[in-house]
């Protein structure tokens, strides 16, 4: 399972500033958390989440981190 860390706020829409994501980002500005941890706790659903994901990794905002490297 891949973990996410924030490098940098991302540049939000202001669609994008609601209250589950602006929680989720705050999260993630203090610890790395996975797809499962912003699921459950962040209310979003996967249709919404996974494009923002997507787009902050792309963007360079977050950093994806492979555990299994580590192994």
């Amino acid at each position: 399972m891949l973990i996410y860390r924030l490098k940098q706020w991302p540049q939000l829409a202001d669609r994008e500033r609601t209250a589950r994501i602006l929680s989720t980002l705050s999260v993630m500005s203090n610890r790395p958390v996975n797809r499962r941890w912003m699921l459950s706790n962040s209310k979003l659903p996967a249709r919404e989440l996974d494009p923002l994901l997507e787009h902050w990794i792309e963007s360079g905002w977050v950093e994806v981190i492979d555990p299994s490297r580590f192994a």
